[in-house]
This record gives C-alpha cells, sequence and structure tokens, in this order.
C-alpha cells in the first residue's frame, strides 16, 4: 500500500508541476528553459515576452544571456547595450556583455568592460572578474585567444568561476543572515561576543 500512496504522491507532484509551468508567465518557462539548456526555446520565450512588455530590463538581459549562451555573440551584445542604456552598473549585464564582447573575439572591448565592472553587495564575485580578466590579459598577450574555439573554452571557464564565486558568496551572505550579521544580535555584531 505504501507503494501505491508514493505512486500516486509521485503523480500528484507531477501535475502540479505541469499545471504551474502551464499557468506561469512567459518569463517563468523562459527561465526554466534556460536551467535546462534550451536556449534556442528560451530566446524565443524571451522575445514572446518582449513583445507584451518591452521595458522589461530583466527580459531584455536574460534574452542576451541566452543568446550569448546559444553562441550568438552579436544579438547578444545588442540586447544587453540596450539593457546598459538605461541602467549602466547592472552588473550582470556588464558581465555578460564583456562575455560577448569576448566570444565574438572583440578582447579589447570585453577588457574595457571588465575594467569598469564592480559589484558592491556581491565582492567576491567582483573580485573573481578582476582575476578572470588578469587571466584574459595574459592570454590575449600570448594571442591564444586568437582562434574562437579558445574564446569560447574560455568565455565558459570565465562564467564557471564566476558562477563558483556567486554560490561561495550566496553560502556565505546566508551564514551571516543565520547568525544575526547585521549586527541586530545581541548587539555584538551576530558574532557570538558578549
Amino acid at each position: 500500500m505504501a507503494g501505491k500512496d508514493h505512486t500516486v504522491s509521485a503523480w500528484i507532484s507531477y501535475l502540479l508541476i505541469i499545471c504551474c509551468l502551464s499557468a506561469c508567465n512567459g518569463l517563468t518557462k523562459a527561465h526554466v528553459r534556460m536551467e535546462q539548456g534550451d536556449y534556442e526555446e528560451a530566446i524565443q520565450l524571451y522575445e514572446e515576452h518582449l513583445e507584451k512588455h518591452p521595458d522589461s530590463l530583466e527580459a531584455r538581459r536574460e534574452l542576451g544571456f541566452a543568446h550569448l549562451k546559444a553562441g550568438f555573440p552579436d544579438p547578444a551584445i545588442a540586447e544587453l547595450e540596450s539593457v546598459l542604456e538605461v541602467n549602466p552598473y547592472d552588473p550582470d549585464a556588464l558581465l555578460y556583455v564583456g562575455l560577448a564582447y569576448l566570444d565574438r573575439g572583440s578582447v579589447d572591448e570585453a577588457l574595457a568592460v571588465f575594467q569598469d565592472y564592480q559589484n558592491r553587495k556581491q565582492p567576491l564575485l567582483e573580485a573573481e572578474v578582476k582575476h578572470q580578466m588578469i587571466l584574459l590579459e595574459k592570454l590575449s598577450d600570448e594571442k591564444a585567444l586568437d582562434q574562437a574555439q579558445n574564446r569560447r573554452i574560455f568565455v565558459e571557464q570565465f562564467e564557471a568561476a564566476v558562477h563558483n564565486a556567486l554560490s561561495k558568496q550566496e553560502a556565505i551572505d546566508q551564514r551571516m543572515l543565520e547568525a544575526g550579521g547585521d549586527g541586530a544580535e545581541g548587539g555584538s555584531g551576530g558574532c557570538g561576543c558578549e
């Protein structure tokens, strides 16, 4: 009987997910497609969302990222630069447009973007971008990025390193919240001191 209950429970969960996805908006569906690695479907869904919501910076930024992930740096740059026209300090748009320039082969433009990159809310992420920029400068000087395949590999490694830094930053932020890192706990700044 327990096996049957588990099967029924699994089917109910599956049906709830299907219902939720069918009812959710195009932006959520596009995010799901991105997570699944279906970048071309995500592109289509982001474009459909932007037809209805042309001022959505989130959708435009994510559309640019989807183009980058799909291997289309020029449309990625166009979308991301339109985000930066409205919000020139958007750290995600800056990061992605730098990677798109690099993927396109515009190493000097990528370096200029990364030179100006700032993300004070996520210092580990900012530090990793600066670290990757140093590696990029070294590889550029050695002409190691002259081939598109090498640039694509570096873009993927850069993105993975930044994602790892983001995970570390989120873990630290979570620990700080749990420890009362806002200074509200006991007047000791959350460090446990009395």
